[in-house]
Formats: structure tokens, sequence, C-alpha cells
């Protein structure tokens, strides 16, 4: 089935429908930051590059930036695709054992509320190609590289968000819904599904 989107709202994606700990979400990091509760302990798979803030790595990707613990995985220039798991500091305790290589806050008075500090601890890193033709994995990743722009999607319609592929609803239109292709999953909004 094609569809005809006039706006497609990229939030998140997610893996196949597999166990929990073979979960793999695909997202950007804006998706990160803004559903920090929805992609706490998850498996996640970005599109970034590597810049560094002070003492700190962080990954960029499109206008935003997340601190990155890269364990033994090397940096490289240009565009990446991370593989990773994002920790919400806020939503563990000071003890965690997942923390022992984090040197942010420590004190337990001074802990970060859930949401304020995200680190993705990084289990592997590829190089990464940019988005040139619409996909619905072009767009869960990259979404600044099709912003603007009307594109044709094909796609597993998923309802509204029935099987939990993606964050909140956007709330644009009556008819959103979201469209799944292999491990990524965008919403549609503002264009009524049709077909069975």
């Amino acid at each position: 089935m094609q569809l005809f989107a006039a706006i497609v709202l990229v939030l998140a994606a997610s893996g196949n429908a597999t166990p929990q700990g073979a979960m793999r979400r695909l997202a950007t990091v804006a998706a990160l930051h803004q559903y920090p509760g929805y992609f706490h302990l998850q498996n996640v798979l970005l599109h970034g590059e590597f810049v560094e803030s002070g003492a700190r790595v962080m990954l960029r990707g499109g206008e935003r930036d997340i601190t990155v613990l890269l364990n033994d995985a090397k940096t490289t220039e240009g565009l990446v695709e991370v593989r990773g798991q994002l920790l919400d500091i806020g939503r563990l305790e000071p003890s965690d054992p997942r923390l022992a290589s984090y040197n942010g806050a420590r004190e337990p008075e001074r802990w970060p509320r859930p949401g304020e500090e995200l680190v993705l601890v990084v289990t592997g890193i590829t190089e990464a190609q940019l988005a040139t033709t619409p996909s619905v994995r072009g767009l869960a990743l990259q979404p600044w590289r099709f912003e603007g722009q009307k594109v044709t999607l094909v796609g597993q319609f998923r309802g509204r968000n029935l099987f939990g592929d993606v964050p909140s609803a956007p709330g644009k239109s009556r008819y959103d819904f979201v469209l799944r292709s292999a491990d990524a999953a965008v919403w549609v909004t503002d264009l009524r599904p049709r077909g069975r």
C-alpha cells in the first residue's frame, strides 16, 4: 500500500516482536530527550556524529546532543550508526552497578530528576550513510533529511500505535496512525487511512 503523507511526524521506532532483551528501537536524539521514560533501559539505534563537549563525548543527531559512555568502542568522524542502551540517570539509584563508569552526579541529595540527565551506553558503532530516498527507516533515523518534503512510504498499518511501536501520539489529527516497515516505525498525521 502506498500512502501519500502531507505531514509525517517521526517520533521513534521499534524493533520487531522479539523478547524484551533483544528488542531494538530506532530513534533520534531528540526523541530520546522528549520521551526518556519510554526509552529508559531500552536498546536503541541512532544516527549522528560524535562531538566533544569539555571532557564529555556527545552524540549529535540533528540539533540535539546526548552524552555517551563509549566503554571500549572507538569514535569515528562523520555520520555513524550507534547501538546502545539509554539510561535515564534520575530513574536509577546512585548505587546502581550500571553507573559504575558514569562520572556524572554521585551525591544522592543532588541526584537528577527523571528525564533531567540522559546517557547512552554504547555497545556498537558503524559507519552510516545519509538517507537519500525516503523510507520508514530513513525517516525514523534521519527525519531532518526529509523535513518539509512530500514523501511516499510503504509499510504495515499499525493503527493508533496498537503495538507500542513508537512513543505517545502526536495528536495532530483524529486520523493519526503508525506505519511500520521492518524495524522502523513512524507516525503519519493528517491523512485518513484507507483500505483493509
